[in-house]
């Protein structure tokens, strides 16, 4: 809830209170665009040898709905 994690970020353009300033908003037309740091391992997973994927979804003030799912395959050499 601090925002330190490099690897995601939390875009909305009307987060709950506690939200407010850890929250990005979404650009013209509901896009985004945001830096992240990503490795190949993440805790014990190895995505050079497992398949890893940038991952978009809902926040967990809407968590039923799916449409925003969004999964993009990435690879490490």
């Amino acid at each position: 809830m601090n925002a330190s994690d490099p690897a995601s970020a939390w875009i909305s353009s009307n987060p709950p209170p506690y939200g407010s300033e850890l929250a990005l908003p979404f650009n013209k037309g509901g896009t985004f665009a945001v830096t992240l740091s990503i490795n190949s391992q993440i805790g014990e997973i190895d995505c050079k040898v497992t398949s890893c994927s940038i991952v978009t979804r809902a926040d967990h003030t809407k968590s039923s709905f799916r449409g925003a799912d969004l999964f993009i395959p990435v690879t490490f050499k």
